[in-house]
């Protein structure tokens, strides 16, 4: 790891959406999950699980399969219409071309769990941006979580539930300038 702040870890990680093919160790994989582990969690519950997927083909089935069921879904999420010529397009990928996906899980139908993996994940992406890997949050993996057979071929135990999906990799493409934020609505109680 650099001898860099966590603040500037924070200032500086941005979502990555070209990947190198360099492969991602199962090694830095392995650390990247464990640190994901510190995260806090209620009760100390630590209910999530992980798999990682580095299989390109395994990578490659599961696109086509997020695509064709995000074009089914179009006509109830108008708000992916913008999107339809790419996810018609043989070309484009919705993992960008990472090498790797990380997929935090948890018991199905337990929200709690939900919320502590979801901590976990930024754990994953902060401890990622810090050793000069970018990450992208998969939400289009999330909506076509209930594609049969999808689940299971990422590696989600039975009687679990995808909560973040993660596409890990080495990026030449990382914007360096960070997304406009609007200032923090703060009420103070004093």
């Amino acid at each position: 790891m650099s001898d860099i702040s966590f603040d500037h870890v924070i200032r500086t990680r941005r979502t990555a959406r070209s990947y190198r093919s360099d492969p991602v160790s199962e090694a830095l994989l392995a650390e990247l999950i464990e640190l994901a582990t510190l995260a806090p969690t209620a009760v100390a519950a630590q209910p999530w699980r992980f798999s990682a997927v580095s299989n390109r083909e395994v990578l490659s089935q599961v696109n086509v399969q997020v695509k064709r069921r995000l074009l089914e879904k179009l006509p109830e999420w108008p708000f992916l219409q913008r999107l339809q010529p790419s996810l018609e397009s043989e070309s484009f990928n919705v993992f960008y071309g990472a090498p790797a996906l990380v997929v935090i899980q948890c018991p199905q139908r337990d929200h709690v769990a939900v919320m502590d993996c979801l901590l976990a994940a930024e754990n994953l992406i902060l401890a990622a941006h810090a050793r000069g890997l970018g990450t992208c949050f998969m939400g289009f993996v999330l909506m076509a979580q209930d594609v049969a057979g999808l689940a299971h071929a990422i590696g989600v135990q039975e009687s679990y539930q995808i909560v973040a999906p993660i596409v890990v990799g080495y990026s030449d493409a990382i914007p360096q300038d960070p997304p406009k934020r609007k200032p923090a609505e703060i009420t103070w109680m004093r």
